[in-house]
């Protein structure tokens, strides 16, 4: 029988270009992952007149949301630093890992390309981040 995994059980992790370890991405409540293939019309003498598609360029983008922490812990990245990371544009290794250290997906090169937050009366202050991720979304890291 299959078994069911909740969100819950991975993180999205960094490592910044002056990390030595990964980090969490503090207070994670949310995961996404979006692939697409781009596409290209193809017609030739063999197809009739019919228009054909060819896959072209793949993207890949992550993106998480969380709460924002006062105190975040020696082995997770703060909202503060997030935004230092966003202004900075710097690109580096993001990985979403389970609970078991399984890596689900691992980009080597990948920028915050959005960073948002909410702090809505009488509930806890959130923030919303975006990946855009440079070169292939690997389900490995490499050796």
């Amino acid at each position: 029988m299959a078994e069911r995994i909740t969100g819950e059980k991975f993180g999205i992790y960094t490592k910044q270009p002056l990390d030595i370890d990964w980090r969490l991405a503090v207070c994670t409540t949310s995961i996404s992952i979006d692939r697409s293939v781009s596409e290209i019309e193809v017609q030739d003498n063999c197809s009739g007149g019919a228009v054909g598609r060819e896959p072209s360029v793949i993207s890949n983008s992550l993106a998480f949301e969380g709460n924002i922490s006062t105190d975040p812990g020696v082995a997770e990245v703060g909202f503060v630093e997030l935004n230092e990371i966003f202004n900075a544009k710097v690109k580096a290794e993001w990985k979403i890992e389970n609970e078991t250290s399984s890596i689900l997906f691992y980009a080597e090169k990948a920028f915050i390309s959005s960073l948002s937050a909410a702090m809505p009366v009488g509930d806890l202050a959130t923030y919303s981040i975006s990946l855009a991720v440079d070169g292939p979304l690997l389900n490995a890291e490499p050796s």
